[in-house]
């Protein structure tokens, strides 16, 4: 898991577990269940997948058809978590794993992939046409952000089953977009919003993450790319900064004494980060998350 991962050392002396595993899902963690009585199945593909035999009866299901990231944002640990290569699943595997989960009663399916339409033209739109293919009644939802550059108008019409998009913004300011990865820009934002659309996706369907509390980021920043994402009339969720161990963004903080390195995992949850370390005066952080709920609610 993440905080077994990335905190180890405090996991193994705090957590009061039996055993602690580190790093990605591996024969290894088999190996180490298997000492508890338990034993995980693994499916043969690209990317790696376990499941406990005994958990097959839910209407829901999380799904990845990758792992790891292409991307190096500073912020982000999905490279520390991951110790391998990007890896993608092809259309038939990802589908077989869909109609198996079907014939057990599954119908919403969570796409987790860190980034699923990054090069769309071999990975995400064969998987979407596959599923539009075989038809089956199931809706899919994206709570991780997807990449507003990699939408075009046959992405959007091929996702004509996903009930909850989120597509992501750390902020509309241009010189931090690009230091945090250049990944989007707000035209970017604003045509793949347009594209969905006019593919008929309606407002409580589209979100977009945003991001406040980053290193040296005003909150009039935030401000200003909240009015963005109203003008486009799209829900919008609010997403604290907070650091994480051993990235770029975590590094900075420490070199810049902000944080020490040694700060109580706590205190870099996202509930309290930004109160205590980002400067923002609470009640106009308040003020302005009452704002995005009150638009949100229109």
């Amino acid at each position: 898991g993440i905080y077994a991962t990335l905190y180890h050392e405090h996991a193994v002396h705090a957590g009061g577990a039996d055993f602690v595993f580190r790093g990605p899902l591996s024969e290894s963690l088999n190996i180490a269940l298997y000492t508890f009585g338990f034993r995980l199945m693994r499916k043969k593909d690209a990317v790696p997948y376990y499941k406990l035999p005994f958990c097959s009866h839910y209407p829901f299901a999380a799904l990845r058809t990758s792992e790891g990231c292409p991307f190096r944002c500073p912020y982000c640990a999905s490279e520390l978590l991951s110790d391998a290569k990007y890896a993608r699943s092809s259309a038939a595997d990802v589908m077989n794993e869909i109609a198996e989960l079907y014939s057990r009663g599954v119908r919403d399916y969570a796409l987790y992939d860190d980034a699923f339409l990054h090069d769309a033209d071999n990975h995400a739109k064969p998987i979407l046409k596959s599923i539009a293919h075989f038809g089956l009644p199931v809706r899919f939802h994206t709570p991780n952000g997807l990449h507003a550059r990699f939408v075009d108008d046959e992405v959007a019409r091929l996702m004509s089953n996903f009930k909850t998009v989120r597509l992501s913004l750390e902020t509309t300011d241009r010189q931090r977009q690009r230091n945090t990865g250049d990944k989007v820009t707000n035209s970017d934002l604003a045509d793949a919003v347009e594209l969905f659309k006019q593919n008929g996706f309606k407002k409580d369907e589209l979100g977009v993450y945003l991001m406040y509390g980053l290193p040296g980021q005003e909150l009039p920043e935030v401000i200003e790319s909240v009015n963005f994402l109203k003008s486009l009339d799209v829900r919008i969720y609010l997403a604290e900064f907070s650091p994480v161990k051993g990235t770029r963004s975590w590094n900075d903080l420490v070199q810049n004494g902000i944080i020490e390195d040694a700060i109580d995992p706590l205190l870099t949850n996202n509930t309290v980060f930004s109160f205590f370390y980002s400067g923002y005066d609470s009640r106009e952080v308040r003020s302005l998350k009452l704002a995005v709920k009150a638009h949100n609610e229109e």
